[in-house]
């Protein structure tokens, strides 16, 4: 954990903080000025710059609140996150002694530690090394006994959802992965099914405050965030690849017939035509534009089966890849043999931890619950390994698993509790 934490804290401290250093990733941006925005009980808002309007739902409030925590300090936020990703490695190393003793959980723990993603992401401001922590506990705390802790696990990824909202399923997949197993299937099947509906009901609970503010301040109950509209359109539409191409959000040929549908009809003319296009979705305001781009995403969809059938492998693809495919990131050749090198033995070795690791059969499937839900969630939408960091966290313990089970039994020390 020191050595994790001092790795992500110089990198923290050596990136720069200004405004040109953020709009690398311009998610970023809009962080920050959601968290410094809540600091300053200006409530949760920033000003989306393509169409020069003030959005108040388009992202879930976790992740800004933890920003405001840190008084809204992009060093500060670094720093915090070096912490957070440090616990990560705690949270592997518990898991490992647990289910098989200090060999793997201390391979599985220096796996986390130095994992290049995991480094990178801890210097940047956004969602995934705050919701990587919060899943790894939940695992964590789903695999402890008695019962209560298996509720805080539950609680956790449930909650989780406050700031990655495509974890909306997580926590009632996870209900109902840790109360299987039952002596008969008719058992088990009845434990899944309370467990879920439990869970799905704890989390409209949790939900239920974030849709009354949007209902007062939008006039529309938005349970999730604005931004699916535009998250469902850049899966599906003419322009799609399987990654994030938001050039697609302003198609003008290929969203043309869908305003024209309603009466408005396109102008003739390059740059005049693209004016008239981002002035009529800006009329529509936050919600309009998000309901616009969620219908054309889904009539896409519909009308094209088969395209649908090909992104959802290209997208999962993305989705596993062990290297950057990004325009950024993805012509630099350090990122890709360092990724490389470093994912692909991980992957090897949790596929070989599955299926010969000696963890058990339920501990097993509660490890790959996270790479199975963004799986299927990612073959609908975009996909990147952004999206797969968190479920590398977990694999870490079957990777370990996997190596040690070509070592001698004798040479591992026995777990703290059976699996």
């Amino acid at each position: 954990m020191a050595l994790a934490t001092a790795v992500r804290l110089a990198r923290a401290l050596a990136l720069p903080a200004d405004d040109g250093a953020l709009s690398a990733l311009p998610d970023q941006r809009e962080y920050l000025d959601l968290g410094r925005h809540l600091l300053l009980g200006h409530d949760l808002f920033f000003v989306d710059g393509r169409f020069q309007q003030v959005v108040r739902a388009f992202r879930m409030p976790g992740y800004p609140a933890f920003i405001a925590i840190c008084g809204g300090k992009v060093q500060i936020v670094r720093a915090a996150q070096a912490l957070l990703d440090a616990s990560s490695v705690a949270a592997v190393f518990l898991i490992g002694r647990r289910l098989k003793g200090n060999a793997v959980a201390l391979m599985g723990a220096t796996l986390v530690a130095f994992h290049p993603y995991l480094i990178y992401f801890s210097g940047t401001l956004l969602s995934e090394t705050l919701f990587t922590a919060v899943a790894a506990w939940g695992i964590y705390f789903l695999l402890r006994t008695p019962a209560r802790f298996r509720f805080y696990g539950v609680a956790l990824l449930v909650l989780s959802v406050y700031v990655r909202p495509s974890a909306i399923g997580m926590g009632i997949a996870a209900a109902a992965t840790a109360y299987s197993f039952a002596p008969t299937w008719r058992k088990a099947f009845l434990g899944n099914a309370v467990a879920g509906i439990a869970a799905a009901i704890g989390l409209v609970i949790i939900l239920t405050p974030w849709m009354i503010r949007n209902r007062v301040q939008l006039g529309h109950a938005i349970w999730t965030t604005t931004n699916s509209g535009f998250t469902a359109y850049d899966s599906f539409n003419p322009l799609a690849d399987g990654s994030s191409n938001q050039d697609a959000l302003f198609d003008v040929s290929a969203l043309a017939p869908a305003l024209a549908t309603e009466g408005r009809a396109a102008p003739a003319g390059g740059f005049n035509r693209g004016m008239w296009f981002v002035t009529a979705i800006r009329l529509r305001g936050e919600v309009g534009r998000s309901n616009f781009y969620q219908h054309a995403a889904w009539d896409y969809a519909r009308t094209h089966p088969r395209r649908v059938t090909a992104l959802a492998f290209a997208k999962l693809g993305r989705f596993w890849s062990p290297v950057p495919l990004s325009a950024d990131f993805g012509g630099r050749w350090l990122y890709v043999v360092v990724g490389g090198l470093y994912v692909v033995p991980l992957f090897v070795f949790a596929a070989i931890g599955t299926f010969r690791g000696g963890l058990g059969r339920r501990a097993t499937l509660i490890l790959l619950l996270p790479a199975i839900y963004f799986s299927a969630v990612h073959c609908v939408f975009v996909g990147s390994l952004r999206y797969r960091v968190p479920c590398d966290v977990p694999l870490a313990v079957l990777a370990a698993a996997g190596v040690m089970s070509f070592v001698r039994p004798k040479a591992s020390t026995p777990p703290v509790v059976a699996a």
